[in-house]
């Protein structure tokens, strides 16, 4: 133990802390630990100094302690000094010490000179406990220092809570994640919970915040407020006068204050001529401190005080909401340090516009009107959306607050609202959010509020895989979009209108679609927009085989973004690019770019993007052999979705890991990848992607000749892509894998391959494309080996043939090779005849 020092030296041990911390309840546990009783035995002294405000007073405190009787003769510190210095060893204890020591100067230097005296006598073990984080001065105080106590962390503050209350319900939880470990707030609200029910403490909590965290009123040890009020009134804050007001800036700001930006804040914050001087004090007095990332901070509990009692002035007040709504309107596409700034001020900026609707004079001020309000909540909201951190409660709080919105704000209000559900996942909140925008829009023949609230609910349907609502959302809200002449609107919809019928396998008329869509971004002048355009414009074109093209369109594209510094899209299209290596079997270059692509999003911090790249990389090093490679980059693409909570991605990582497994003969740890990605995939109703898992389950027990499993998942998963109205090629490609389920086992039934061979080629027929010729030559190879077994020789040949011209037009040399190798056997066997 620290308090067992070596006999040359004792121990001298200042515990300090915030008011409420818990440092009385550590000093005492101290003294009444068996190995400190069992060392000093009698000769341990608990002095209270809470009333002691004078050297006199605290002389006459030690005093009683020791049992020294006053003697007018001999001046009372000689007596202290005399019989503690006759002593053995002993150990005095000198509680809230920082009652005598926080002082004027004059005061606080005889305090300081007497502690001195004491520690001085080398039989003396000193003890201290005072509020703050600074030690009286002149004393070698034992090292290493006893770091000020924190709070407790939370399965410790729940085993507080229980052990006095004997309770422990959702309501008990919610009050100690509110005081935040504050060992006093759990005490007290422990010892109320013996005479009432957790939820009536969570109301009264609601109501009155810190006042309602009491016992008895008049005592610090029984009344949070008290306790809080004592430290702020303390000679130390006194010292100046600007520190409260600086507490009252951080009571709006639950992240504290950046102190990175000091010179700004200076500049922009009245009453407060030096923060950093304003600071000590607040720091002295343990009423606030520096995390590792520059920021200041004060406790949840001291903010909730201070905003009932020193909450900042009107001044400081609306400084702080101009600040923080110019920060939220701030774009941050491409800009890294906005983008960064924004995210670690995202609590601060939240409080500071819920601090706008609870005071009308920021809203009714003719120089900051509450239109630009109501734009930096809906940007805010977009923002926090998209890193997961999205609450509606500003959202309710405008509606409860009924101001005289403008019909566009009306509009953006209900739509932000919805596209912010959307991002979270909250599909259903969502829909009917945009389906109050629709009402709304249609019952004040807005338009573009109608073009936008459909086109919102088609990008529900995406999500839920309603590709044929989807298409019908985005067609209407086109209809309203031209009526309102919206040239963004317009585009988007044609954008998505063009993406559902790439996924219909119509690419031409997607084709026709996007271009349509480029040209409106070119007539809006939206850069951002018309690189998009040219990105999808160059999937369309790989799809259909034309890469040249489709690098063209790609290349376009990315310059827009590098000059837009949009960094993510850079990424995405980066991304596209590797992928077109991919299909033309350059995967050293496609390499290159997915290297790239991950660059660009570790650089904008995109976890998202990350992910991804880091899959495709999986791939690459898959096909290359380097499984070693391939496994670290699909685990750690697994680890990111894992974080980011998104199950869709989960699912992906994990089918990509059972590929990899599957390759190295570890057939066992694939099956369980496949089947923990179709649970995945279950829970966001991903229909198609479950198709795929189910697809490649049957590849594997196919390969493990277990055909009649392997009939079922592929059977299954046929259900699930005709369900999503999903490629014919795909649907071709498991009824051929179905089809050769009935050829490659002892009871084998050839009339049921050759029907499953021919529908799968029918299927092939609507679909012409030629990227998927590959396939449809080995349908054409099925089909022949089927006739060459029943020995219809000329039909074998026929397909033989196609299945040849097929393979020699997309340069599969070995498919080729093998398919006229099998027509000359059959020529050389005609010829014979």
């Amino acid at each position: 133990m620290l308090i067992f020092s070596d006999s040359h030296c004792p121990a001298r041990i200042c515990i300090l802390g915030s008011g409420g911390m818990g440092k009385t309840a550590l000093a005492l546990t101290t003294l009444h630990h068996l190995a400190v009783q069992d060392h000093f035995k009698d000769a341990i002294y608990f002095v209270s100094c809470e009333a002691c405000m004078t050297a006199p007073a605290l002389l006459a405190e030690i005093a009683q302690a020791l049992g020294i009787l006053s003697d007018q003769s001999v001046p009372l510190d000689q007596l202290i000094i005399s019989f503690l210095g006759s002593s053995g060893s002993c150990l005095i204890c000198l509680d809230n010490f920082e009652t005598p020591w926080d002082q004027d100067i004059c005061a606080k230097r005889a305090i300081e000179a007497l502690l001195a005296r004491i520690a001085s006598l080398p039989t003396v073990t000193l003890l201290l406990t005072m509020r703050g984080d600074e030690r009286p001065a002149e004393i070698a105080w034992t090292r290493p220092f006893l770091p000020p106590l924190r709070p407790l962390e939370s399965h410790v503050a729940q085993q507080t809570f229980e052990a006095i209350s004997g309770n422990w319900d959702q309501w008990a939880e919610k009050l100690i994640q509110v005081v935040d470990g504050l060992p006093l707030a759990i005490t007290l609200l422990a010892h109320l919970a013996q005479s009432l029910p957790c939820q009536q403490l969570w109301q009264r909590w609601e109501g009155k915040h810190v006042a309602s965290i009491e016992r008895n009123k008049g005592h610090k040890l029984t009344s949070l407020e008290l306790s809080i009020q004592l430290s702020i009134e303390g000679t130390r804050m006194k010292t100046n006068p600007e520190s409260i007001f600086l507490l009252g800036l951080l009571s709006m700001l639950p992240s504290g204050l950046n102190l990175n930006k000091i010179d700004i804040f200076q500049s922009i914050f009245p009453g407060l001529s030096d923060i950093l001087e304003s600071l000590i004090p607040l720091q002295q007095s343990s009423l606030a401190y520096i995390s590792p990332d520059d920021f200041l901070h004060t406790h949840p509990l001291i903010r909730y005080y201070c905003k009932s009692h020193h909450p900042p002035d009107t001044e400081l007040r609306c400084a702080a909401q101009k600040y923080y709504i110019q920060l939220a309107h701030k774009d941050n596409v491409g800009n890294i340090a906005v983008f960064n700034d924004q995210l670690a001020e995202f609590q601060n900026t939240g409080s500071v516009l819920a601090s706008c609707l609870l005071n009308t004079f920021w809203l009714t001020n003719p120089d900051q009107p509450y239109p630009l309000f109501i734009e930096a909540v809906l940007q805010y909201s977009k923002f926090g959306a998209k890193m997961g951190q999205f609450s509606d409660a500003l959202f309710v709080r405008i509606k409860k607050c009924a101001l005289e919105l403008s019909m566009a704000d009306q509009r953006n209000l209900l739509i932000t609202w919805a596209w912010c559900y959307t991002h979270i996942d909250k599909c259903t909140l969502a829909r009917e959010k945009f389906r109050e925008a629709l009402h709304w829009s249609e019952d004040t023949n807005d338009y573009i509020g109608q073009g936008n609230a459909l086109y919102g609910l088609g990008e529900i349907d995406l999500v839920e895989n309603n590709i044929g609502s989807a298409f019908n959302h985005y067609t209407k809200a086109l209809e309203f979009h031209q009526k309102s002449q919206s040239f963004c609107g317009q585009a988007q919809d044609l954008m998505q209108i063009g993406s559902i019928l790439f996924l219909r396998n119509k690419y031409k008329d997607a084709e026709k679609c996007t271009l349509e869509s480029l040209k409106l971004y070119e007539i809006d002048h939206d850069a951002l927009g018309e690189a998009n355009s040219l990105s999808a414009l160059g999937e369309i074109l790989v799809s259909r085989g034309l890469c040249d093209e489709a690098r063209i369109y790609y290349k376009k594209s990315l310059d827009i973004y590098e000059l837009e510094n949009a960094h993510v899209d850079q990424g995405d299209v980066l991304c596209n690019l590797g992928r077109l290596y991919v299909t033309l079997n350059q995967n050293d270059q496609a390499s290159q770019y997915y290297k790239q692509a991950l660059e660009k999003y570790i650089y904008a911090n995109n976890s998202s993007g990350k992910a991804i790249a880091l899959m495709a990389l999986g791939k690459i090093y898959h096909l290359q052999g380097e499984n070693n490679d391939a496994l670290t980059c699909q685990k750690q693409a697994l680890m990111i979705q894992t974080q980011r909570d998104d199950s869709f991605g989960q699912g992906e990582a994990l089918q990509c890991l059972g590929h990899i497994y599957n390759s190295q003969g570890h057939t066992d740890d694939a099956v369980r990848c496949y089947n923990n990605a179709y649970d995945l995939h279950g829970t966001v109703n991903n229909l198609l992607a479950q198709g795929f898992d189910l697809d490649f389950l049957g590849q594997l027990y196919h390969q493990r000749k277990q055909h009649y499993k392997a009939r079922d998942y592929w059977e299954h998963s046929l259900k699930l892509f005709e369900q999503c109205n999903f490629n014919k090629d795909t649907l071709a490609n498991t009824v051929h894998d179905i089809g050769l389920t009935y050829c490659n086992h002892k009871d084998a039934d050839l009339e049921k391959a050759y029907s499953h061979f021919k529908q799968a080629l029918a299927l092939y027929n609507e679909y012409d494309e030629k990227s998927t010729y590959p396939y449809k030559g080995y349908i054409l190879d099925s089909l022949a080996l089927i006739h060459w077994h029943k020995n219809e020789i000329a039909k074998a040949i026929d397909y033989f043939s196609q299945a040849a011209e097929l393979y020699a037009q997309m340069n599969y040399s070995c498919q080729e090779q093998q398919a006229l190798e099998h027509l000359n056997k059959l020529t050389d066997w005609l010829s014979d005849q």
